[in-house]
């Protein structure tokens, strides 16, 4: 099951082969360790087991390759993201990282069309003081129609897509319409750790901003009755003199 895993990422079976022993056993190294951080079981056979199991169950998560999110946004792994020929196939003109270290993207992707958030993959990580960097990331490149973006992690199944969501429901989507739509395309099993924080900061967050809305409309409202009642006296409005000094 592992020599099949990492074959998969590595492209094909005799890619695998051809790579030196050092990058083979850190390519491992990392499979392992991201694989237990993102599904969270204790032994990484029952790990890769869920991996195998969200790929097949879910049509909409191919190893290696990006879902359609939006006509303008795709979700992916990293490997994905490195990948200069798929980025050109699929138009990407901008790219998303969610990793916590620095991606390498292929150099058709200008520097000014790339942002980077460096976070871990783990449930106890907070991501929410990103969103809103990313989601006006998101917005100022969807302006332009013909614009596309990929945002990816290493897997493509718990913090992009946390980011992907959060700009969702920048366009009108709750939370939970956010996460079941991206679901709809893309397998993210760990993705409800991070929505349901994420949805009760954003329910905190509205709260918040309707009671400020309140109050100031309160000011408005006392101000606007006191005009209207010096006016019912007759007064007139009063010009502010300068005081000469």
């Amino acid at each position: 099951m592992l020599y099949q895993h990492c074959s998969v990422r590595a492209r094909s079976a005799p890619d695998l082969v051809k790579c030196p022993v050092h990058t083979f056993l850190a390519l491992i190294s990392s499979l392992l360790r991201t694989t237990m951080l993102a599904f969270s079981y204790p032994r990484w056979r029952t790990a890769f087991g869920a991996t195998n199991l969200a790929a097949n169950n879910d049509p909409g998560l191919k190893l290696g390759k990006a879902s359609l999110i939006t006509p303008n946004i795709f979700l992916s792994d990293y490997y994905t993201a490195r990948d200069e020929k798929e980025l050109i196939k699929l138009g990407i003109t901008h790219v998303v990282s969610v990793l916590e270290h620095d991606p390498v993207i292929p150099k058709c992707i200008p520097e000014k069309n790339k942002l980077r958030i460096q976070i871990m993959d783990r449930p106890d990580v907070d991501i929410l003081p990103h969103l809103e960097r990313t989601t006006e990331f998101l917005r100022l490149a969807l302006e332009e129609p013909m614009n596309k973006v990929l945002v990816h992690c290493f897997q493509g199944v718990s913090r992009s897509a946390t980011v992907v969501c959060a700009y969702l429901t920048s366009t009108g989507m709750s939370a939970k319409e956010a996460v079941k739509f991206v679901k709809s395309k893309r397998g993210i099993r760990q993705l409800e750790i991070y929505a349901k924080r994420y949805a009760n900061v954003s329910q905190s967050r509205r709260e918040n901003t309707f009671s400020r809305n309140i109050k100031k409309l309160k000011i408005s409202d006392g101000v606007a009755e006191r005009i209207r009642w010096l006016k019912g006296k007759g007064a007139e409005p009063v010009e502010v003199q300068e005081v000469n000094k």
